[in-house]
């Protein structure tokens, strides 16, 4: 209180409401810097794990469907099926190569590159089976398809699929770990910016009560000096130790 009667009026509201400013600005700045880090964290989910949850997403899709046209063929007594699919085969099998090529590069961690070679192995072994089970039928030999395809093709595409499932599994809970990340984020960012807020206030209440209090106290003195003096009382010693207009 002291401190604040040695300033001018004008110089104390000034002080208190730079002071309120500035904590305004450095509140609006934390919000500034936590939305920032948010939308980065927003994308980097777009950048990665998102594109490799759809790209294995597709992935998976393409391999179900490839597992059953394989299943169709070698079962059917239609020899013509062969040639019918071969063209979807084909496209099916370079769609999947050319998937590959994207999301090798951007596998990142030790767990989901080890998920990735152990789907890259099984699909090859896969694509073996298949061409196999598809030239024996080809050449007419049904028995001899139908026995590829239940004793090896179908554990090995239940196999391939298990392991496209685990990595497809991986990517989808990157993500949801990113997004709860980013909600907490914003949750904290929240609470501050509500703590920022309150300090704001109650800093501003204070700076008021201080201001009112430092003008209001020497008038106070002032008055009961005068009634004193105007009621005969000339014994008080008065001083005033301020250096502001009052």
């Amino acid at each position: 209180m002291n401190a604040l009667t040695k300033l001018r009026i004008g110089n104390r509201l000034a002080a208190s409401f730079a002071l309120i400013l500035l904590l305004s600005v450095v509140s609006a700045g934390f919000g500034m810097w936590q939305l920032h880090a948010m939308a980065e964290d927003a994308r980097l989910m777009m950048e990665r794990p998102l594109a490799k949850e759809r790209l294995a997403s597709d992935w998976a899709r393409l391999t179900s469907s490839t597992i059953r046209r394989t299943m169709a063929i070698a079962r059917s007594s239609d020899a013509s099926l062969t040639n019918f699919f071969a063209d979807d085969i084909v496209y099916t099998t370079k769609a999947i190569s050319d998937i590959q090529k994207q999301i090798e590069p951007l596998l990142e961690s030790d767990a989901e590159k080890a998920l990735y070679d152990k789907l890259s192995a099984n699909r090859k072994k896969y694509i073996a089976l298949r061409e196999v089970a598809v030239k024996e039928k080809a050449a007419g030999n049904q028995e001899a398809a139908l026995r590829v395809l239940e004793q090896e093709f179908t554990p090995q595409a239940k196999r391939y699929e298990d392991s496209m499932k685990d990595l497809l599994t991986f990517q989808r809970s990157a993500i949801d770990a990113l997004s709860k990340q980013i909600a907490e984020a914003a949750q904290r960012g929240l609470m501050l910016q509500g703590v920022f807020a309150v300090l704001v206030l109650a800093l501003g209440a204070l700076c008021s009560l201080l201001i009112a209090r430092s003008i209001t106290r020497p008038l106070t003195d002032a008055v009961a000096a005068a009634e004193r003096v105007a009621a005969g009382d000339l014994s008080a010693d008065i001083r005033s130790s301020s250096r502001d207009e009052i």
